[in-house]
């Protein structure tokens, strides 16, 4: 199972690899205060692997985009993610903070539709929200496509439809037991997916 991890600098990207790997193989891009030691590719994009429940999974985990980071240097952030997923992902985690949408945001995900393409996004993508208990203690939501219709901005709603509806929420602030099966839900709706595409996966064109 290959999945490559995108978001914003902030979102709680670098933390879901922590949870879903089940250990910190991951170091915050805001936190950072010794030097890393897991693989890495020009000080920006890292990938780790672990068994997880009989399964293994390969996360990379790439920079988050910000205001300076220019579309080249996203084309060579997800082109790096796939040589270090070779024969290439299975999966696009599109990470979101849902208490939160700015300009930054806005950018992130034009600019990821604009070089993955629509085709891609609808097979190969899904959008994940951390701090997940934000959302429960928000209002006792149904759903958390009840939760998208009502509270996030037409932007992430239209983006998430173009990933098919693909969403969920996770909280990677919590004990281990509660990570542990925070990890199972996400790699059970990564394999469900990836079950529908026949195991096939993401190829550059």
């Amino acid at each position: 199972m290959r999945l490559v991890l995108l978001g914003v600098t902030g979102g709680g990207k670098s933390t879901l690899g922590n949870t879903i790997l089940r250990k910190k193989r991951f170091l915050s891009r805001t936190s950072k205060t010794s030097k890393c030691t897991i693989e890495s590719v020009e000080m920006k994009c890292e990938s780790a692997a672990e068994n997880v429940n009989g399964i293994e999974v390969k996360v990379v985990d790439t920079t988050g985009f910000n205001d300076l980071f220019r579309a080249k240097d996203e084309i060579k952030e997800v082109a790096t993610s796939i040589k270090l997923l070779a024969p290439g992902p299975h999966v696009f985690l599109i990470v979101l903070n849902p208490t939160r949408f700015y300009s930054t945001d806005r950018r992130f995900l034009k600019d990821i539709e604009a070089l993955l393409g629509t085709e891609v996004l609808y097979k190969y993508a899904m959008v994940v929200f951390t701090r997940k208990m934000e959302i429960d203690f928000d209002m006792d939501w149904q759903s958390i496509h009840e939760f998208v219709r009502a509270r996030c901005c037409d932007e992430v709603q239209q983006f998430i439809s173009k990933c098919n509806n693909r969403v969920i929420a996770v909280e990677n602030l919590c004990s281990k037991v509660a990570k542990d099966a925070e990890s199972e839900r996400v790699l059970n709706f990564v394999g469900d997916l990836i079950q529908n595409n026949n195991n096939s996966y993401y190829k550059c064109a």
